[in-house]
């Protein structure tokens, strides 16, 4: 028999499976207590970078607090300055004033014309009209009584617009001044409902305003924006200019061209062949394309617009101007064998 040290002695004792477990278990233990140690430690790290983070703001807050202190303090210092200045607003100087405060939200000529004050400074810081109405009345300065109905066309709502393209005849302005320069000839009919604005003989609706309503993206306003383009005799015309008072994608302009009744076309207004030349890569309709392709050729820079055409019009043209047709030919972009054919019909 082994004696009580010979029986623990580590050359002969073999770990029992309770043993085993036992190693085990204190292994798990372990290593839970080593996870939980660095968990604590992890979120104390990140409650104190919080911390940080929280008084960092504080610190710059308590300085915009003692900047604006600072300001209070300073405005104080000045507030006799400044109920002077403002004694001494009056229509005047209140254009003036009103440029010191507000951006303008658009351009005008008013103040050179014989356009009202409240008319142009209502107009050029349009969003701000509310303020100024009341800084207005502040400063006794002159205005109608129902100064407060004023709207530009800009914000008329589909029933308004709805009304003006009924009586498109009507909508003229003096001397021709449709896009600018014309705030003088609306006046007080500006302050008129839209129905009676729009049934007046010469309306003088500045259409700067008309053409940036965003209602006018409508499908329905774009076909007629193309019905009325040609029209004879119901300014019409006007609505050629409509990329320049807004962003039309080009599925909406191919809604207008879609709708221009190209068989009326005679004599075309400038802005009208522009918006034409303008878009030509999206005009589909042959007879349209021949009804207008006496134009685009006689156009300055021709080719710049027949290479956006399609190809039997761009055959068409060098065919016609043989002498320049290679130089022309090497500013295309096209599939081989259309290049490889007109090459052989102009070498030919």
């Amino acid at each position: 028999m082994y004696g009580y040290e010979d029986y623990y002695n580590e050359e002969i004792y073999e770990p029992t499976l309770l043993d085993e477990l036992f190693i085990e278990y204190r292994e798990k233990c372990k290593t839970i207590l080593l996870t939980s140690v660095q968990d604590e430690i992890n979120n104390i790290k990140n409650n104190n970078t919080k911390l940080n983070e929280e008084n960092m703001k504080l610190r710059i807050k308590i300085n915009e607090l003692k900047s604006e202190i600072k300001l209070l303090n300073d405005n104080c210092k000045n507030s006799t300055v400044i109920d002077k200045v403002l004694e001494n607003i009056n229509k005047d100087n209140f254009y003036e004033f009103l440029e010191v405060l507000y951006k303008k939200d658009y351009e005008e000529s008013w103040s050179i014309e014989n356009t009202p004050l409240w008319l142009g400074v209502l107009t050029e810081f349009y969003y701000h009209r509310n303020s100024i109405i009341e800084m207005m009345n502040s400063f006794k300065i002159k205005m109608p009584n129902n100064i407060s109905d004023f709207k530009l066309p800009i914000d008329w709502n589909e029933e308004e617009l709805d009304i003006f393209f009924s009586t498109m005849k009507n909508h003229y302005n003096c001397n021709g001044s449709f896009f600018e320069h014309n705030l003088c000839f609306w006046g007080t009919n500006s302050l008129n409902p839209v129905k009676e604005q729009c049934n007046k003989n010469y309306s003088e609706i500045p259409w700067q305003y008309v053409l940036r309503n965003p209602l006018l993206k409508k499908e329905k306003y774009l076909k007629l924006m193309g019905q009325y383009m040609i029209k004879q005799y119901v300014n019409g015309y006007q609505f050629a200019r409509i990329c320049y008072y807004q962003k039309l994608e080009e599925n909406e302009i191919k809604i207008i061209l879609e709708n221009i009744n190209y068989s009326e076309l005679k004599s075309i207004k400038r802005d009208i062949s522009s918006f034409i030349l303008g878009h030509i890569h999206l005009i589909d309709n042959n007879d349209f394309l021949d009804k207008i392709y006496p134009l685009v050729a006689r156009s300055y820079c021709a080719f710049n617009y027949i290479k956006k055409m399609k190809f039997e019009y761009i055959k068409k043209y060098l065919l016609e101007n043989k002498k320049n047709a290679l130089k022309l030919l090497g500013d295309l972009e096209l599939p081989k064998a259309e290049k490889q054919e007109l090459i052989e019909m102009i070498v030919n």
